[in-house]
């Protein structure tokens, strides 16, 4: 996994991470090309944000198995949510052009009384 660092600037591919292979917080930080690096790993262990993410401590040292990255992976599919509009009778965004409201007669306004 280290060469595959070295050599290209572009995320690893999952079928560069080996099942019996420990990695550091760097190299994991790398892969995943999180902003706050090896902190933010950091931040993960320490709240539990991700319990599925499991690491060693090896020593004083913390190193994740290639396993247990591959687990966390499976486990969290995403999918990008459907656009549901607040009211589904409305029309789809769009910017609101001037012949558009020229075309809408007023409505006049409720007194309450």
């Amino acid at each position: 996994m280290k060469d595959d660092f070295q050599s290209s600037g572009l995320m690893a591919s999952i079928a560069s991470i080996e099942a019996g292979t420990l990695y550091t917080p760097e190299e994991l930080a790398r892969f995943f090309k999180l902003k706050g690096g090896t902190e933010t790993l950091q931040i993960w262990r320490t709240t539990g944000r991700y319990p599925l993410l499991r690491f060693r401590k090896i020593g004083g040292l913390v190193r994740y198995l290639g396993a247990d990255i591959l687990a966390f992976l499976d486990a969290k599919p995403r999918r990008a949510a459907p656009y549901t509009p607040k009211n589904p009778r409305a029309p789809s965004p769009r910017r609101a052009r001037p012949e558009d409201a020229a075309a809408r007669p007023r409505q006049p306004k409720r007194r309450k009384g």
